[in-house]
């Protein structure tokens, strides 16, 4: 008897926590998701969109990331193991050198904006703006002799490829690009502490 019992009460429990809309039940379940999208919802709208002024490569969605940080209360980082996402690059040619140092030169610049929007470690951090990351790809650039627009001028790249018949290879767009990151590194480093430098200048200019 206790035990029919104790099932009604949870029957009647149940029926208590549903409500018949248009035919279907709503449980307490339902509710918690919608509050849980209204919330999302508010923190989007506090934190604004992407952010126009960037309107050059680089950094507009870290940029958004940091004002998601910094409302209400804060918006962390969860892992999603199941969660897939693809990020697509063509294979890189020598004849793409040119545009892609053009990149990051846009993204060293947008880093300083980045940066005075947001003046922590951990943005600093992320575009590179340290005397460590300066001094790292000096070195590995040989005292930035191997800047990929040096070695665009001397045609260094061209000439091995045309030489060693390296454009046919399959492996060689890899390999090219892993090269190459050095030299865009530093470019965009160069880039990064030179705009940094420019808004020093501007900021200390008297209006």
């Amino acid at each position: 008897a206790s035990e029919t019992a104790s099932a009604n009460a949870h029957a009647a429990d149940a029926d208590s926590r549903e409500e018949e809309e248009g035919g279907q039940s709503r449980s307490n379940s339902d509710d918690d998701n919608g509050d849980e999208a209204e919330r999302a919802a508010a923190t989007a709208a506090m934190a604004g969109p992407f952010d126009a002024s960037f309107s050059t490569y680089g950094w507009e969605d870290l940029e958004l990331g940091e004002r998601l940080r910094a409302v209400a209360g804060g918006c962390r980082l969860v892992r999603a193991p199941g969660a897939k996402g693809f990020h697509w690059h063509p294979a890189f040619r020598l004849e793409d050198l040119p545009a892609r140092v053009e990149q990051e030169v846009q993204r060293g610049a947008n880093g300083i904006k980045f940066w005075r929007k947001h003046p922590n470690f951990r943005v600093r951090l992320m575009i590179q703006y340290t005397p460590f990351h300066y001094f790292l790809w000096w070195l590995l650039t040989l005292g930035g002799l191997l800047s990929a627009r040096r070695m665009q001028r001397l045609g260094l790249l061209r000439w091995m490829e045309a030489r060693l018949g390296l454009k046919a290879k399959r492996w060689w767009p890899r390999l090219l690009g892993a090269l190459l990151v050095p030299a865009l590194n530093w470019e965009c480093v160069r880039a990064t502490f030179r705009a940094a430098k420019e808004a020093k200048a501007a900021k200390a200019a008297p209006s």
